[in-house]
């Protein structure tokens, strides 16, 4: 190897430990300032076969004590630094004409959507807290983007609902389906993707932005250790493999991306696999266009 190229190895080793130390930095300090609130809510987590989770009343009992953490300063630079902010963007601008988005929040998200695509946006979250923190933000957002002349939230409805019943909702009724960071607080993750693959189109998507395992033995380790602490900070399991809830529900994957050293995961998924979907420009050929066809290799049909 020459000098030269020995030199830039090491400049970009150094650099990038330069680069890398302090985000780790920041993350840490993160993780040990930005607290929840000490609520009065208890999670007591039960043993399932797809692990450890939480009663559904306590998971809306617990959000009730959170909308204020989760739209917080502190919690938007958190997710900034660690590439979810982007993975946000990315993913919500993909939503497109009837969405449903499912553990909204405080909408959060509601920054990122493409309003130019977006016909109806229905939003839900089980927590009635949540739901009242999403309706101060979906205000202050239209008059903020009114107040310079761009694009209001059209036909936007806020609802409080249990994502394990979408009764209400058709078959096949939504084109796009929303879901962030809510598979680590259902009761039954699995029903819920069902769920979403009933009420979405065959053409349609469902978006997740997910955290969970991340496949690295030593970091799961730890993970899987704070369960329960984490469990009765923020009324979610952590530690769930989000790919195996996907395939489990029947989803087809079209693309996925991690970040956060594969603990957060992005998911473009559809109802059916699309390769089995038949092209619109292919249709049975009439009667008369197979005669004609069966003339024309015969060399009895001439022009």
């Amino acid at each position: 190897m020459s000098t030269t190229r020995r030199f830039f190895g090491k400049a970009f080793k150094y650099f990038g430990v330069g680069v890398v130390a302090p985000f780790c930095g920041v993350a840490a300090a993160y993780s040990v300032f930005h607290k929840p609130p000490t609520g009065t809510a208890t999670i007591t987590l039960k043993d399932t076969p797809i692990g450890p989770t939480i009663p559904r009343e306590q998971v809306a009992a617990k959000y009730d004590e959170l909308p204020d953490f989760f739209r917080s300063k502190a919690q938007k630079f958190g997710e900034y630094m660690s590439g979810i902010t982007g993975l946000r963007y990315s993913l919500i601008a993909r939503a497109y004409g009837d969405v449903l988005e499912l553990a909204c929040g405080p909408a959060s998200n509601l920054e990122f959507y493409q309003l130019r695509i977006v016909n109806k946006l229905v939003m839900c979250d089980i927590s009635p807290k949540m739901i009242e923190a999403a309706k101060e933000q979906a205000l202050a957002f239209a008059i903020e983007r009114e107040s310079r002349g761009n694009l209001r939230p059209k036909n936007l409805q806020l609802k409080v609902k249990d994502a394990h019943d979408m009764s209400e909702f058709a078959d096949a009724s939504f084109d796009t389906v929303v879901d962030t960071f809510g598979l680590c607080s259902y009761e039954d993750p699995v029903r819920v993707l069902q769920e979403m693959k009933r009420i979405v189109k065959p053409t349609g998507f469902v978006l997740l932005l997910e955290h969970g395992a991340s496949g690295i033995q030593s970091l799961d380790n730890i993970i899987y250790s704070g369960v329960e602490r984490h469990a009765a900070k923020y009324g979610c399991v952590h530690n769930r493999d989000i790919d195996e809830l996907v395939k489990r529900a029947g989803l087809f994957v079209d693309d996925t991306k991690k970040v956060a050293f594969g603990t957060v995961t992005a998911v473009v998924a559809r109802p059916i696999d699309v390769q089995l979907v038949p092209s619109p420009i292919k249709r049975e050929a009439t009667e008369a266009e197979k005669e004609a066809a069966r003339k024309s290799r015969s060399g009895g049909h001439h022009h």
